[in-house]
């Protein structure tokens, strides 16, 4: 984690240029598992000074709609890895239904498979509320459980990513980068990749590290247990874990903007 540099190096002309923040959930803007208060409160401070906040996360279409319909923290939450875009109490696909049906036949005989081979890993409780993917939880993953899935997801034309608590099977199809970036165009009505900074902790928050993508990227301190595991990787990393992480962050950009 030594090349990205801190959070502290973010500099002024980029805090300035800022409209839009989009951040995981997990172990990102929560710390413990729970979304501190005072993280509400820095987004809207955030939105005070003009920058519009969008949760992009692993979480079923199910627990999106729940956030958006009672918090107006996140003007959006991006659910299921880029496959649903949730507002004001309400859900779309950003991944076409023709290929969500497509594919949902192979995705549930895999799944039914898994669950007979791994019995000890439990599938996601909230997996009645999702559109798009099949979830398993991570806890008791073992490496060669971990094989065998992706083996077999290979095998049958799917795909799997990794978040920090969960396993995601899907089509492929999407991803956060690409359900963010669907969302920012309709939202900002056109936007520059400065413009927007990104913000997680995981392989599945990859994409959004993409600096062709969103040069502007931040990984919370907790990041380091899998950067080895990612594709991209953020500009910078932020000295504190998870939630307090993301603190650090808001508090550095509205620090500059203000000076």
């Amino acid at each position: 984690m030594s090349e990205l540099k801190p959070i502290a190096e973010l500099d002024r002309e980029t805090a300035l240029n800022l409209r839009a923040l989009a951040t995981d959930l997990d172990d990102t803007f929560t710390f413990a598992g729970r979304i501190p208060l005072s993280n509400l409160e820095w987004l809207d401070r955030l939105r005070e000074a003009g920058i519009r906040a969008f949760a992009v996360t692993g979480r079923p279409a199910g627990f999106g709609v729940t956030l958006t319909q009672y918090f107006e923290a996140f003007e959006a939450v991006i659910c299921e890895n880029g496959g649903v875009v949730c507002s004001e109490g309400r859900c779309d696909l950003l991944i076409h239904q023709g290929e969500i049906e497509q594919v949902a036949q192979r995705l549930d005989a895999l799944f039914s498979e898994l669950r007979a081979r791994l019995p000890h890993l439990r599938p996601d409780p909230g997996g009645f509320a999702r559109i798009t993917e099949r979830v398993l939880m991570r806890q008791n993953l073992r490496p060669e459980d971990d094989e065998l899935i992706r083996r077999l997801a290979r095998e049958a034309g799917l795909a799997v990513v990794h978040s920090s608590i969960m396993l995601h099977i899907n089509s492929g199809a999407g991803d956060k980068a690409r359900g963010l970036a669907a969302v920012l165009d309709q939202r900002l009505g056109g936007y520059k990749p400065e413009q927007v900074i990104t913000v997680g902790d995981s392989p599945n928050d990859s994409p959004m590290f993409d600096p062709r993508l969103f040069p502007v990227s931040v990984g919370v301190a907790n990041i380091a247990a899998f950067a080895d595991n990612m594709t991209f990787r953020p500009a910078y990393v932020t000295d504190l874990p998870q939630g307090r992480g993301f603190a650090q962050i808001c508090e550095r950009i509205l620090a500059l903007r203000e000076s």
